[in-house]
Parts: C-alpha cells; sequence; structure tokens
C-alpha cells in the first residue's frame, strides 16, 4: 500500500509524554474531541477541561522541540441543542491554542432523549443557515478554518472513507471502512431507531494490511459505496414499514453490511 496517512482521534486527558511522543513521531493530523466549553465538557466528560487544554499545550511545546509541523491539529465540536451556545467560544479557543481548524459535526443521537436534541432537519432549515454564516464570518477573523456538516438533507451521498482511499484500524487489530461500522450500537436517525452492526473485513494481527485492503469483499464494498449502488432508506417513503432498515446487515439492494441510513454519507455527520 506505501506510505499511508495517519489520522488519530483523540481528547488528549492522561496521554503521559511518551505516548505524546508517540503521536508527534507517528501521526500526521490529530483530532481533539471537546464536547464544549468548562461546564459542558465536566457534565460530559466528568473530566475538567484544563486536562485537554494542558495536552494540548504539551504537544504544541514537543512539536517545537522537534521542529515538526506534524501532527496537524484539529478541534471537532459535537453539536446539539446542549452545546450550541459554545460554538462561537470554541473558534476563540482554537485561535488561542493556535489550532487552525475547527470541525463541528452533528449529534448522531444513541438514546430517544438525544434524538429530540438534534439541530438538522429533513427540509429547509433557515436558523442553522444563518446561524453558520455568522460562524464562518466569525471564524474566518480570527483565521480558523471550519469544517461545517450539513444542516438538512440532501440527495448528494459522499463516503469520505472511501472516496479517500482510507480505512479504521481498531485498537484490537479490526479492519474496519468506517467509523460508524467499527462498534455495535443503537442510532436513531430523525427519530427512527436503528441498530448498527460492527463490520470487520480482516484483522492486522492475522493478516497484512494491504492483503486485507485488496480483498474481494472489501473492493466489491468500496465500489458499491463509491458508485452510489445502495438505496437511500432516510428518505424512503416506506421505511417506516420495512424491516431491513432496523438494522445494517442488509437492505434491499442486497447490500451488506448496508449503508443506506448512514448520515456521515449525507455529511449531517462529519468523518475527519
Amino acid at each position: 500500500m506505501g506510505r499511508y496517512q495517519l489520522t488519530a482521534t483523540t481528547n488528549v486527558l492522561e496521554l503521559h509524554d511518551g505516548q505524546l511522543d508517540g503521536i508527534v513521531a507517528a501521526v500526521d493530523r490529530l483530532v481533539i474531541s471537546i464536547d464544549g466549553m468548562h461546564e459542558r465538557f465536566a457534565s460530559i466528560r466528568g473530566a475538567k477541561l484544563e486536562g485537554v487544554l494542558d495536552g494540548i499545550d504539551r504537544l504544541n511545546r514537543l512539536k517545537a522541540k522537534r521542529a515538526s509541523g506534524l501532527p496537524q491539529l484539529a478541534l471537532q465540536l459535537v453539536v446539539s441543542r446542549d452545546s450550541i451556545d459554545d460554538i462561537f467560544r470554541m473558534v476563540d479557543l482554537a485561535h488561542a491554542l493556535n489550532v487552525h481548524v475547527l470541525m463541528v459535526v452533528n449529534l448522531i443521537p444513541q438514546t430517544p432523549e438525544n434524538a429530540q436534541k438534534i439541530l438538522y432537519t429533513r427540509y429547509e432549515n433557515r436558523d442553522m443557515a444563518v446561524l453558520f454564516k455568522k460562524l464562518s464570518t466569525y471564524a474566518g477573523r480570527k483565521s480558523v478554518s471550519l469544517q461545517l456538516p450539513h444542516y438538512e438533507l440532501r440527495t448528494e451521498r459522499r463516503c469520505n472513507f472511501v472516496e479517500g482511499d482510507a480505512t479504521l484500524v481498531g485498537a484490537d487489530g479490526g479492519v474496519f471502512p468506517c467509523y460508524r461500522l467499527s462498534h455495535s450500537y443503537r442510532e436513531y436517525v430523525f427519530g427512527r431507531g436503528k441498530t448498527v452492526l460492527k463490520h470487520s473485513f480482516g484483522n492486522v494481527r492475522q493478516q497484512r494490511l494491504g492483503d486485507i485492503w485488496e480483498s474481494r469483499a472489501y473492493a466489491d464494498f468500496r465500489h458499491t459505496v463509491r458508485n452510489n449502488l445502495y438505496p437511500s432508506c432516510t428518505d424512503c417513503d416506506l421505511a417506516d414499514g420495512c424491516a431491513m432498515v432496523r438494522d445494517t446487515a442488509s437492505d434491499c439492494y442486497a447490500g451488506a453490511p448496508s449503508c443506506a441510513d448512514c448520515l456521515w454519507a449525507r455529511k449531517i455527520a462529519y468523518c475527519p
């Protein structure tokens, strides 16, 4: 496969100096997840935001010591009705930390309660359009580049993992096509419950990554997704009466696993 670009995600909490040294040596891009400013972060993580800020500062000092521009840093904020008030302060934080990229991603709810907190809609969403326009202007003045999600359902579907020739290697060595299919969980797509099933194409502890990547099953999957050869459950009139939308095992085009309800492909959620 040749030299690959390595992206890692972390909250940089409790990373010791040896781990930070390894990150600077091997990682090209580091996405740092922050759930909100001080009060919001503490309520979700049970930890203080200062721990994250300290980790970023230590990482920047280590990069300077090594005269390295890598890894490139990006902050990531998951926005919902609970955290949207923090969004302008997150731009200020990125600017203060000398982090030039802020990724804003929508909440993919995993409980019925959180399904009521999403900010995106099926149809026209003027409130978010106005907010993101103001945010873009504000971020530009702070020299912070924004990566913004869609806030209403659109026709276009594009998988950043497939289009970017990217894969995900889990802590167990499993090779997964994307974040969504790297673990099993319950999600709610515009209020409709769905079980996402973990799907691995192999394990790097047993096979070479290149062999897994070039396997027939994985190559066929990428071909299907890249060419949009799968249904769109999200805006299908029959979805409420269809048993196949209950999980990602398969779909009505015989795709397995199925990406037909993927909000990442719709850019509602955003892959690094």
